[in-house]
């Protein structure tokens, strides 16, 4: 199924959970932006970390840099997407897998809750988080 396909669907679908039409209209670049300045604003990577997880060729990658850097950050990119992973997972309240709690790390969680903080989340939204994981939000 093409995105042209799938995402009127997904229009569709998230407006139904929210109970109201989607504004304004976006698209999958919004998704890219909102990435990258959230695992950048949360700490979860580097800059030219982040570049690479969303693909783009542009600053240590770029001109003659880029002929010789060949480097994918495989290994920076997998705990920084398990970490994004975690946040979105706290932030729709649903409950982690076991894959994802094995890797929650109080630092981590400390960034979670700085950021849910920072964004006023309901009270009792951040109390079922903090219920999920009171090792880690004291």
């Amino acid at each position: 199924m093409s995105w042209g396909t799938s995402k009127p669907v997904l229009d569709k679908r998230i407006a139904e959970r929210r109970g109201a039409p989607l504004q304004p209209r976006w698209t999958i670049h919004d998704i890219r932006r909102s990435v990258v300045t959230h695992i950048s604003e949360l700490g979860y990577a580097q800059p030219h970390v982040v570049e690479a997880i969303v693909n783009h060729i542009s600053g240590s990658k770029a001109g003659v840099a880029g002929v010789y850097n060949r480097a994918t950050y495989l290994p920076e990119k997998r705990p920084a997407l398990e970490d994004w992973g975690r946040y979105l997972t706290g932030l729709v309240g649903a409950p982690l897998s076991m894959h994802q709690s094995n890797g929650v790390t109080a630092r981590s969680m400390e960034r979670v809750n700085f950021v849910i903080e920072l964004n006023q989340v309901p009270r009792p939204t951040l109390n079922r988080l903090r219920r999920q994981r009171p090792h880690a939000c004291q």
